[in-house]
């Protein structure tokens, strides 16, 4: 109630604008999910879910850069009524004034600016420097990640940031940021004794025979610099993410060459990353190993009719090796494709298939088959097997509607039971999914929406 109190607010600060200036774009989509499980000890298990998003876009309210944007999501269980369904979330919603080098956008929003990502109740603006650089800055209140706040305050927790994207070197981008974003979070309590390593978030109290780990607000710093350059048919790109919350550290380096014409494309990719952990967590203070991965893939077409593809990554973490590849043929409208894995996590091989083919001018129709079979370790014990078969059926009776409908059957014999399948056997899943989505729009061409 109170999220609608808010949207019914937001349209009584816009009805004083004159109607006729306004342009209304908007989106609904209704999708329902349902699976049935049934598993090797006679029991099973179903979910029917249902889930309802609708977006608005208001255009020139009272001056031709002058916009409101919002979109609404909510979605609850028919089977099991669980503690928080409805379960209802604003994403965002926000006033936004594009200039000829200047956008300023408050309200709630996403932010994507370099190594800054996250959703935030606050204000945004763009300024394009001439042709040298274009400078974002942001700030604001972190949106709440339950159903008990509509808005959460500063203090609960916030985020900030700035990138700068330079493309004045010729056919090349470089992009600078800084983030920052803090949340308040519960303390640690331990047995007394236990103790804890040092480390910047900790401030040990003795309290009743045990300590209290009080954390900072701090969740995360961030530094970043992405690169981009291109010439003829080849581009490169590279990317440095450093975390600063307590050290300055590698989180995440790439680099990747791309050459790319009219019938084939080849790239070569280099990946570095370490689990993301936030700075004023408990886990935080426990060694974390970084993994990297160095891949190669290409992809030749003959014509529209035929196209040959494959990918080979190398892996390596905590000391071991693995290693994944695939290759196929794309056919008409679909592809054939084998793909294996080896390494750490296990052995797995997999064929499969997929077509997407038009019956008619409004309808088309997906297929697919695949099959693997698999181990959870390698060179040992038996491989388990799983075989899937999905049907989909698209249609478009009109311009502004959509309606899509897709069945999956799933048949898995395990070989060998784990935590979350303790009955080795067979195994049935059953899903499927439904969604319609309808457009509506103030003029007859479409209007783009955020």
């Amino acid at each position: 109630m109170k999220m609608l109190a808010c949207l019914a607010l937001a349209v009584l600060l816009l009805s004083p604008c004159r109607a006729e200036a306004v342009s209304v774009s908007g989106r609904f989509t209704t999708a329902a999910y349902t699976f049935e499980r049934e598993v090797p000890d006679s029991l099973s298990a179903g979910q029917f879910r249902v889930y309802q998003t609708g977006a608005l876009t208001l255009r020139g309210l009272g001056a031709p850069r002058l916009s409101f944007q919002t979109s609404l999501r909510t979605s609850l269980d028919l089977l099991h009524r669980a503690g928080n369904d409805p379960s209802t979330r604003l994403q965002y919603a926000h006033f936004r004034w594009a200039g000829e080098r200047l956008t300023l956008t408050a309200g709630r929003q996403f932010v994507a600016a370099g190594v800054g990502v996250g959703t935030l109740d606050g204000g945004r603006a763009s300024l394009r420097l001439r042709d040298y650089a274009t400078v974002d800055v942001y700030a604001g209140a972190l949106a709440p990640l339950g159903r008990s706040k509509v808005f959460a305050g500063w203090d609960d927790g916030h985020m900030m940031g700035l990138h700068v994207v330079s493309s004045k070197a010729l056919r090349t981008t470089v992009g600078v940021s800084f983030y920052r974003r803090t949340r308040r979070v519960a303390p640690y309590l331990s047995a007394a004794g236990a103790g804890y390593p040092d480390s910047l978030w900790v401030d040990r109290v003795l309290r009743n025979g045990t300590f209290e780990a009080r954390p900072n607000a701090l969740e995360q710093q961030m530094l970043g610099l992405d690169l981009r350059h291109s010439v003829a048919a080849w581009s490169l790109y590279g990317r440095l993410d450093l975390s600063a919350a307590a050290r300055l550290r590698v989180r995440r380096g790439e680099t990747s060459l791309r050459y790319s014409d009219d019938r084939v494309t080849l790239s070569g990719e280099y990946l570095y990353r370490t689990p993301w952990t936030p700075a004023n967590s408990i886990f935080s203070i426990f060694t974390q190993r970084a993994n990297h991965e160095a891949s190669g893939r290409g992809d030749v077409r003959f014509n529209h009719l035929f196209s040959l593809f494959g990918e080979f990554t190398n892996l390596f973490f905590d000391g071991q090796r693995g290693y994944r590849a695939s290759a196929g043929a794309g056919v008409l409208n679909g592809y054939v494709t084998y793909s294996l894995r080896r390494g750490h996590g296990g052995v797995s091989d997999g064929v499969g298939g997929d077509i997407r083919q038009r019956l008619t001018g409004p309808v088309w129709m997906s297929a697919g088959v695949h099959y693997a079979s698999f181990r959870y370790e390698e060179g040992i014990g038996p491989r388990s097997t799983a075989f899937s078969s999905t049907l989909g059926l698209h249609i478009r009776p009109v311009k502004y509607l959509s309606v899509s409908l897709e069945g999956q059957d799933l048949a898995q014999n395990l070989k060998t039971p784990t935590r979350l399948n303790p009955f080795p056997g067979f195994r049935h899943d059953v899903r499927f999914f439904f969604r319609a989505s309808a457009w509506f729009f103030s003029s007859g061409s479409p209007m783009p929406m955020d």
